[in-house]
């Protein structure tokens, strides 16, 4: 669908016409016509400017809004224009997608800083900048593919609002799956494998009963009472038009753990030996280890003199002649065998103790956890400032362009939209050549500490040579004692130049010191809590009960509450519902159920036991979460879905029945590989219905106790998100299912219903006995019935 809306253009006339290939399962050849001109003799990049795109998954940019939305002038007449007029642009466009409400109400306004991909934003807010950056350029054809699914009632109507003021005196497309979205608008086209089945307006389609639309709209039916909507009190509509607090999405959690670092909460940890011996002092339940180390280490530096004084013996021996110069040989002889056994005793044990304590970096304390494979990494007790300095700043600095690459390149989609591609070019230039700039001075200094690693052999040797011969001239040194200290002083020489070529190791050793200790301090947990009990809980099998004392959280990088004293009890194996308008704290649920953050205070129990006193990994297997923006792997669809389960004990049939629950087989089977089929990165390959039941079979899968789903059927249309949800309600039999919706067609089975708002339980009830109590909820069907 979205490359053929994609080629639209107003006022002119659009037609494609397409040849399939024989024996071909792709779409190879087509021509498509802007004006009775082909598209292809149309510059790409002035097309692209004709066109603001805003996606079902919207990508903002780590900087601020203001330059999120002066992206969209790249490449129009107003690229180059002065900063007042650009700033009266952005204000502009941010008030006509109603986005100026909440940006005036920011501390630092327009030059918030969104976060990496807009974390630091709820997805109503996101959406409205997202809308903005489209519009700023005054486009002829305005393109929303999904832009409202993942909006809240209250932000749906917001955004509807604005999208329906910008789509005045422009050509407007729209993809979407909530058909209250589209019930104004001229022309409805339904779509079905590829072909279009019908035609026509809401009032038109529906007429048609049993048709497509009308089949796809009655899926999406609420069931409400005869009665219409009466005027509501002035303080229920306040409490519906909820502040929108920065939350992000479960799915972001981990990223939004990794950007905490940047607010200053904790200071940086500084690097030196202190770090080396905090990291070794943790370890003492390996001390016998160490001493093995300390001693292996010993033996093999003990080598150099040992064998110095050795070869200085054989050499003196052969100043003299006798029957006994053949016996004394060997003897010696005997000795440069029995040192290098003793060597390589010394280093197999070195090595063989190294490999044995050396496990991975543990950031949550679990006992198969330790940092003893990043202290022998750091093994090396000395400290060269200045490399590690240097080494620091190129860590800083390449992680800046780094990161700033691998957005661009995530967002390839965005920045081929907004025609970026000059911008981002220029851009990653100025990162490098600034680094390359200001280091091209410090280099020449590690430029020359590498030449006198790699001549200080010879030096030494040259030194040794000259001195020693005048030593032996004035009679103060035998040859003997000569060849010792040259011996001794020749390899010495060499250790000393290979500990400096060392230098660029000790100092990624002492910065990679200071990055475990920085995450550490980021909020990690200390202790290792111990396992699950599941033996003192009943039913095994079946779901689990959950309940929320008083819980009170706010995310590390902002002030404001989210969770302000909320109280909830779901029951073992009920289907709970939990809905309210953006930032009201309902992903905040899904994020501390699954531990991605701990309470500020409160208390979250898992069949009456505290989560925060049992093993996080043990208390993970329990659980399965379908995010809003499901991540894939580069990989297999059967890699992808078997995630997070044991491959050896997993047969293909749970597979494929878990593909088939999720309404996702007969589409891989069509597939030439079929589950080998490779999809990308980030299933770059499928769409986002598809990347959603990839998601959700991988979930179901792992026949979880609790399931969370935080939006999961956002992206389906109805059919798929009707047949999945009957997969939900068939298998809710042994299993506790909380869902996180703003479509409320899809929770109102639900046996329990909160509504939240400013981070407490406004409502709760089922579906029936929520309309009757006519508050928020009835309030916010009414907005979504389709039939009003």
């Amino acid at each position: 669908m979205s490359p053929i809306i994609a080629l639209q253009q107003a006022p002119v006339q659009f037609s494609i016409y397409a040849e399939r290939e024989k024996k071909s399962l792709l779409w190879r050849n087509g021509l498509v016509e802007v004006g009775g001109r082909p598209l292809r003799e149309i510059d790409l990049k002035w097309w692209r400017t004709q066109i603001g795109l805003v996606q079902q998954e919207p990508f903002l940019f780590n900087s601020s809004i203001y330059q999120n939305v002066e992206f969209g002038l790249i490449g129009t007449e107003w690229e180059n224009a002065d900063l007042e007029t650009k700033k009266e642009l952005v204000k502009q466009a941010c008030k006509e997608s109603f986005a100026d409400e909440f940006i005036s109400r920011l501390p630092e306004g327009y030059s918030t800083v969104v976060g990496d991909a807009g974390i630091k934003l709820s997805g109503g807010q996101r959406q409205r900048i997202a809308i903005a950056r489209s519009i700023v350029k005054r486009p002829k054809i305005l393109i929303l593919d999904e832009a409202t699914s993942s909006i809240d009632v209250r932000g749906e109507k917001v955004v509807q609002a604005a999208l329906e003021k910008v789509s005045k005196d422009r050509t407007t497309i729209v993809i979407a799956h909530r058909l209250g979205t589209i019930k104004k608008a001229d022309n409805i086209i339904v779509l079905r494998k590829g072909q279009a089945v019908q035609q026509g307006t809401h009032s038109d389609l529906m007429a048609d009963e049993g048709g497509a639309y009308w089949t796809l709209a009655t899926a999406q039916k609420l069931v409400m009472d005869s009665t219409d909507l009466d005027e509501l009190p002035s303080d229920l509509s306040d409490k519906l038009e909820v502040t929108e607090y920065d939350t992000p999405t479960a799915d972001s959690a981990s990223t939004m753990m990794r950007t905490s670092a940047s607010v200053g909460e904790k200071p940086r940890t500084t690097g030196g030996m202190r770090n080396y011996m905090l990291l070794l002092s943790e370890q003492k339940k390996h001390w016998k280890w160490y001493i093995v180390l300390i001693l292996s280490a010993i033996g093999g530096g003990a080598s150099q003199p040992i064998s110095a004084y050795l070869f200085a013996t054989e050499i003196t021996l052969f100043q003299s002649w006798g029957p006994w110069l053949p016996g004394l040989a060997g003897f010696w002889s005997l000795m440069f065998v029995m040192l290098a056994i003793l060597v390589a005793i010394s280093y197999f044990a070195l090595g063989w103790s190294s490999s044995t304590i050396a496990f991975s970096i543990g950031f949550f304390d679990a006992d198969d956890h330790s940092f003893l494979n990043a202290a022998h990494r750091s093994s090396s007790f000395f400290r060269i400032r200045y490399e590690a300095r240097f080494e620091k700043m190129n860590n800083e600095v390449f992680a800046e362009s780094a990161k700033f690459a691998t957005e661009s390149i995530t967002a390839f989609r965005t920045v081929s939209a907004l025609t970026l591609e000059d911008t981002i070019l220029k851009r990653y230039e100025t990162l490098l050549c600034e680094h390359v700039k200001n280091s091209f001075g410090k280099s020449s200094w590690v430029t020359l500490l590498f030449a006198v690693a790699d001549s200080i052999a010879l030096l030494c040797m040259a030194f040794v040579l000259w001195y020693g011969g005048s030593l032996m001239l004035k009679g103060e040194y035998l040859p003997f004692q000569y060849m010792i200290v040259y011996i001794a002083v020749l390899q010495g020489g060499l250790g000393a130049g290979q500990w400096l070529s060392y230098g660029p190791n000790v100092a990624k050793a002492s910065v990679a010191a200071d990055r475990i200790l920085e995450m550490r301090a980021n909020g990690q947990e200390t202790g290792t809590p111990p396992p699950l009990d599941r033996g003192s809980m009943e039913d095994g099998d079946s779901g689990v009960k959950v309940e929320f004392r008083n819980v009170r959280f706010k995310y590390p990088t902002r002030d404001v509450p989210v969770l302000n004293g909320l109280d909830l009890t779901i029951e073992k194996n009920q289907f709970a519902a939990i809905v309210g308008p953006s930032g009201c704290g309902k992903t905040t649920v899904v994020s501390a159920l699954e531990r991605f953050y701990s309470a500020d205070s409160g208390q979250i129990l898992y069949n009456g036991t505290d989560i925060s006193a049992v093993s996080l990994e043990d208390y993970r297997r329990d659980i399965s979460l379908v995010s809003q923006e499901p991540n894939l792997f580069d990989g297999t669809i059967r890699e992808n879905i078997l995630l997070g389960v044991n491959t050896d004990t997993t047969t293909e049939e749970q597979v494929q029945q878990a593909c088939r629950d999720a309404e996702i087989h007969e589409f891989i089977m069509s597939l030439p590989d079929g589950y080998n089929t490779e999809i990308g990165s980030r299933g770059v390959t499928l769409s986002g219905g598809q990347k959603q039941r990839f998601a959700i079979a991988r979930a179901l899968i792992r026949n979880p106790r609790l399931l969370l789903l935080d939006e999961a059927t956002s992206n389906l249309d109805g059919d798929t998100e009707r047949a999945v949800q009957a997969v939900f309600e068939r298998t809710r039999k042994n299993r506790t299912i909380i869902m996180v919706a703003h479509r409320l067609a899809t929770i109102q089975n639900a046996d329990i219903i909160f509504v939240l708002g400013d981070g407490r339980v406004l409502e709760k009830g089922n579906h029936a006995t929520l309309l009757k109590m006519r508050g928020i909820y009835y309030q916010m069907c009414h907005a979504q019935a389709l039939d009003r």
